[in-house]
């Protein structure tokens, strides 16, 4: 009985590669690049394009005071829960540096905050 299973399971990598590798695969076609490519404008048109990057997606929103201070408690946060996972898991070093992360931020967001009331004080 083992060799009919044996045998069989043999038959069908054998089946299986000759398959894969008899498949031809699609390439899909490059777009043209140059002066004409159906993508780019013309050169006196008025358009620019602006090139959008990963952090872009809502890069003007939360721009407040208190986002700012909010944005510091949660990071201090986020350090102390990866500082205390590392220690459970017996990796000091690595502790310290993910609770150093938090700090940082801590210290980035709050100092942020700091100027914005600095600026909304002698601006008004």
């Amino acid at each position: 009985m083992s060799r009919i299973i044996l045998t069989g399971f043999i038959g069908l990598i054998v089946i299986s590669q000759t398959l894969v590798a008899s498949t031809r695969v699609p390439t899909p076609r490059l777009l043209e690049v140059g002066a004409n490519s159906p993508i780019t404008l013309p050169q006196n048109s008025g358009v620019h394009r602006r090139r959008r990057v990963r952090g872009d997606f809502g890069r003007r929103r939360h721009r407040g005071i208190k986002h700012e201070y909010k944005e510091s408690g949660l990071s201090v946060g986020h350090g102390g829960r990866r500082f205390g996972k590392h220690m459970k898991h017996g990796r000091p070093l690595h502790a310290g540096a993910a609770f150093g992360r938090g700090m940082g931020g801590f210290g980035k967001h709050f100092g942020k905050g700091t100027a914005r009331v600095g600026k909304r004080i002698v601006k008004h």
